[in-house]
């Protein structure tokens, strides 16, 4: 499999055309069409990486066919950020919360953070 077949194969399957990468990336329009037909042979090594990024797969994966497909990281950052945002339209608050939870737990680890649910105990002196 050549790295133009590796990129038809990753856009086709993550539903992305080349329309939507050239308009999204801000790249001269036809450029990566020409990719895909073969009339570029070697493309920029920034342009490439800036398009695998875009697209969610290994930059190694796409030109030599090593290491594996497609980092699986920003596929469920993907995911979680289109729930949150469906979530987000129905519950706003409770969104918020959890929004700061999150917060918290990344500024001071989990073991640091009560739960948003449950009130603050004071302690007796």
């Amino acid at each position: 499999m050549t790295w133009v077949e590796r990129l038809k194969k990753a856009m086709s399957d993550k539903g992305i055309n080349p329309y939507r990468i050239e308009r999204d990336l801000h790249i001269s329009e036809g450029t990566i069409r020409a990719w895909l037909r073969g009339d570029i042979s070697s493309p920029t090594a920034d342009l490439l990486s800036q398009v695998c990024n875009y697209i969610g797969v290994n930059v190694i994966w796409i030109l030599e066919g090593k290491e594996e497909y497609a980092p699986s990281f920003r596929d469920d950052v993907q995911k979680i950020s289109e729930k949150l945002e469906a979530y987000g339209e129905r519950h706003p608050e409770k969104l918020k919360k959890a929004i700061k939870l999150i917060e918290q737990m990344l500024l001071f680890g989990e073991d640091e953070v009560q739960p948003l649910h449950k009130k603050a105990r004071r302690k007796s002196v």
